[in-house]
This record gives structure tokens, sequence and C-alpha cells, in this order.
């Protein structure tokens, strides 16, 4: 999941430079990777079924 923020945020920045107004859609991109990851972790210590894994992921990634 690092590598997957760390190529979002390379792709998005160049973009978001030209739009002022969405300069915030990159740290929220960057956040629900991080959200992500830390759902990921909460599953893997069996905290979360893989279905309630990936319902939230779903709807993280919506978002973007």
């Amino acid at each position: 999941y690092g590598l997957l923020a760390h190529e979002l945020q390379g792709t998005l920045s160049p973009i978001l430079r030209h739009y002022p107004e969405r300069q915030g859609v990159e740290s929220e991109a960057v956040s629900s990777i991080d959200r992500i990851r830390q759902l990921a972790e909460l599953r893997d210590a069996g905290v979360l079924t893989e279905a309630e894994f990936q319902s939230k992921k779903t709807d993280l990634l919506s978002r973007l």
C-alpha cells in the first residue's frame, strides 16, 4: 500500500497544480490509502473480516 500511495501522490501532484481549488484532493487520496492500510492491518490481525475490509475499502476508493 505504501507504493500505491506514493504513485498516486506522484500522479496527482502535477495535475492538481493546475487546479488550485482541488489541491485538497491529493491529501484526501493519500489519507484514504493510509486508512486502507490501517484497515488491512486490522483484517490481518483478525479484527475485521475480509468482507468488512473489502466493503470499507470500496467505500474509501469510491470517494477519490
